[in-house]
C-alpha cells in the first residue's frame, strides 16, 4: 500500500469516530495545504462513521435493556426524560447534529439523534450535513491558520 492510500486511511478511519477535532487537524497535517483533500477524506470518514453507528444504535440499546432491565415501577418524569425533552425542545434534530462533530463525537451524536428521533433516513441525512458544513469549515479555518 502507498504512503497517500495509508494517510486517506488513517484520516477516513479518525474521521469517522472524532470528526472536527481528530479528522481535520490530522488531514490537514497529512495532507498540508490541500483544501479538496482535507474536505473530502473527513466528509467521507465523518459519514461512514455516522451510517456505522447509526446501524448499531438499535443493537446497542436492545443490549443496554438485556443488561440493565426497566423497573416496574416506572417513573413518568425522570431526570433522563426531561433532559432529553429539553435537548428536543430547544435544538432539534438540526441542532444536536450541527453540535455532534465540534462537541460530541460522531458516535455519540448520532446515538443521541438516534434514540430521540428514530427516522434513520433523515437522522442520516441531518448527521451527513453537519459532517460536510464543519468539514469545510474545519478545513478551511485550519488552512487560514
Amino acid at each position: 500500500m502507498n504512503a497517500t492510500a495509508v494517510k486517506i486511511l488513517s484520516v477516513v478511519a479518525l474521521s469517522s469516530v472524532k470528526h472536527t477535532m481528530g479528522g481535520v487537524p490530522l488531514a490537514i497535517g497529512l495532507f498540508g495545504g490541500d483544501y479538496f483533500w482535507v474536505v473530502l477524506c473527513t466528509s467521507i470518514g465523518g459519514m461512514i462513521g455516522v451510517g456505522f453507528f447509526l446501524l448499531m444504535a438499535s443493537t446497542f440499546a436492545s443490549t443496554l435493556r438485556k443488561w440493565f432491565p426497566p423497573k416496574k415501577d416506572k417513573k413518568i418524569f425522570t431526570r433522563r426524560n426531561r433532559f432529553i425533552v429539553k435537548i428536543k425542545r430547544n435544538f432539534g434534530l438540526a441542532g444536536i447534529a450541527f453540535l455532534t462533530p465540534w462537541f460530541l463525537s460522531v458516535p455519540i451524536g448520532t446515538i443521541i439523534s438516534y434514540s430521540i428521533y428514530k427516522d434513520r433516513r433523515r437522522v442520516f441525512l441531518y448527521q451527513s450535513a453537519a459532517i460536510i458544513f464543519w468539514s469545510f469549515a474545519g478545513g478551511a479555518i485550519g488552512l487560514i491558520f
